[in-house]
């Protein structure tokens, strides 16, 4: 398992409030994968519960793509506000 994480030295995204972070896993196979966190704004709370959230950049890629968002929709146990 490779863990790769948000330091202060990271850029950040010009639109991101700097409050939440995804967490997110990529699994390569059924032996490895790769964990990482990428900086997110909650947009909205659905009504199952899920958030609706503005994600920044491309997976655990730190370069000038950080800018790049998206809109998403995932559970709330995967948005946190600490960087780990």
């Amino acid at each position: 398992m490779v863990t790769y994480r948000i330091s202060d030295e990271c850029p950040r995204p010009e639109k991101w409030h700097g409050q939440h972070y995804l967490k997110c896993v990529h699994q390569l196979n059924h032996q490895s994968e790769i964990c990482y966190q990428m900086f997110c704004n909650v947009l909205k709370t659905m009504p199952d519960g899920r958030l609706k959230i503005e994600v920044f950049g491309e997976r655990y890629w730190k370069d000038a793509r950080i800018n790049k968002s998206r809109i998403r929709y995932v559970d709330s146990w995967r948005v946190g506000t600490e960087a780990y």
